[in-house]
């Protein structure tokens, strides 16, 4: 045999071997499906999470020109998974002193209802009350 031929002997040796190793299993193949779709469900999470927070930041941006001295106002929001903001929040009153308040971003609405509404009350129990959801600190 030649040192040609030996040579391309090797190299198609080596060609078989590269290739069966780059092969995947069925099982592989399923794995990296399901590792894929993971990917995807954890990326449209993240992006489910930011969203929340961009709506509760809006809300109390909304919020706080309400209150006698808006730079005092801080509190938490709760987004649940209708969407609705329900937020607890203190501002600083007439008389120098923090005073709490409620007021919820409906996902359908385009202003909060805080406590000064009339169907104040029943919003906060049907939307609010009991449902948990993801907390945001305000500032």
């Amino acid at each position: 045999m030649g040192a040609n031929m030996r040579m391309g002997m090797l190299s198609l040796v080596l060609i078989a071997v590269v290739a069966a190793g780059c092969s995947k299993s069925p099982e592989e193949i399923e794995r990296e499906a399901v590792e894929a779709k993971l990917a995807k469900l954890e990326q449209a999470a993240r992006q489910e999470e930011y969203d929340r927070r961009v709506r509760a930041k809006k809300g109390a941006e909304a919020l706080k020109p309400r209150m006698r001295d808006p730079s005092s106002f801080s509190g938490m929001a709760v987004v649940n998974r209708e969407g609705d903001t329900c937020y607890h929040y203190r501002a600083r009153n007439g008389f120098g002193g923090l005073s709490a308040g409620r007021a919820i971003l409906t996902f359908d609405g385009t202003r909060p209802v805080d406590e000064q509404d009339d169907q104040f009350d029943a919003l906060w129990q049907e939307r609010c009350e009991g449902r948990g959801g993801q907390e945001v600190t305000l500032r």
